[in-house]
């Protein structure tokens, strides 16, 4: 039987990553059962919280990246948890991690494997690494990780698509160029939609973060295409869901695609009304924190005002049963409006692991 070591002392957990003999018990182990249990010590070591610095841990860093090429699945998945503890964190600690020879490219393979307990902690690591700068999101492109996307939003277990949408979100985040691979996948971005549409909540949040950083931070023609693939009816959808969060990272997605349509004349407008997006937006107009309420009157203002001097704009009002125009639809929302701005109370994912 196991037993898990806490150790609170970094002096005892240098010693062990450095000592010649333990290190050659993953080198060359006298049997299996030598081997899975250092490298599930190892990997416990590496799981601490807080997190263990970096120079007591980072010599294990090239035996765990032999480990990925064993036919072990104990200590393989073992090596895998603890790549994915070491390269959550900053720059330095992914840099530390991808350094390691053929990892990238090693994770990325087994991304195919047949079991979900060695996909789960791969997805985790390639997660880890793109969240790191575009230089080491580039490397994670270049090894081949989106020609596998499509099984992984398509994934029996929950997680696993989760995950790989959080990925993906990073991957969204990056330059123009990442996000052009990214929407060259039309299936995998179709998948990404229905998810944003129609999955649990916890994949949905992942999912729509992907859509909403391609529409704040891609060009003008990534916009184009987040509209055909049916975006703007997903994020519009999400803005029913009770997550302050993600509410305003909609809405910022949603003012940036009518921006784009706006300038090029492009009936995105239309597109928000047509799916009851702006019966949505409206509604907001009532939620409890200012930052929404704000977001949501200047979408309104600048995107579905009302012309002066329409002549179907001036509503009929009922005066002694009679009827005396001069009331007009801004003039109504105005005092909407300013109904609503007294009743708001003073307050506004990064997704993070």
């Amino acid at each position: 039987m196991r037993y898990i070591l806490y150790c609170q002392s970094d002096l005892f957990l240098t010693h062990f990553l450095n000592v010649p003999i333990s290190l050659m018990n993953i080198q060359n182990p006298d049997n299996n059962t030598l081997l899975c249990n250092t490298v599930w010590a190892l990997s416990n070591f590496c799981r601490g919280k807080p997190q263990p610095p970096l120079d007591s841990v980072g010599a294990s860093i090239p035996h765990l990246a032999k480990l990925l090429e064993v036919n072990n699945k104990d200590a393989l998945m073992d090596a895998l948890w603890a790549l994915s503890y070491l390269s959550d964190g900053n720059d330095e600690r992914i840099r530390a991690v991808m350094s390691g020879d053929g990892i990238t490219k090693n994770v990325v393979k087994l991304l195919q494997h047949p079991s979900a307990s060695i996909v789960t902690p791969a997805v985790r690591i390639l997660g880890n690494f793109v969240s790191g700068d575009h230089y080491e999101t580039q490397a994670v492109i270049d090894a081949g990780v989106l020609d596998h996307i499509g099984t992984l939003l398509t994934y029996p277990k929950r997680g696993i698509r989760k995950e790989t949408c959080w990925l993906l979100s990073n991957i969204a985040a990056g330059t123009e160029k990442q996000i052009d691979k990214l929407l060259h996948r039309q299936k995998d971005m179709f998948e990404i939609v229905r998810h944003v549409q129609e999955s649990e909540w916890d994949v949905r949040k992942e999912a729509t973060w992907v859509l909403a950083n391609i529409a704040t931070g891609g060009s003008d023609e990534h916009i184009h295409c987040l509209v055909e693939f049916g975006s703007i009816e997903a994020l519009c959808g999400v803005l029913e869901v009770a997550d302050t969060k993600i509410t305003l990272v909609v809405l910022d997605a949603i003012e940036n695609i009518l921006r784009v349509g706006k300038k090029e004349s492009r009936d995105y407008v239309g597109f928000v009304d047509e799916c009851d997006g702006l019966d949505r937006i409206e509604g907001l107009q009532e939620h409890e924190n200012n930052e929404v309420y704000a977001k949501v009157v200047k979408i309104i203002e600048t995107y579905f005002g009302v012309e002066e001097n329409e002549d179907e704009n001036i509503l009929p009002s009922i005066n002694g049963g009679s009827f005396a125009f001069g009331l007009t639809k801004t003039d109504d929302l105005t005092s909407t409006t300013s109904g609503t701005t007294q009743q708001q109370p003073l307050h506004p994912f990064n997704f993070s692991y």
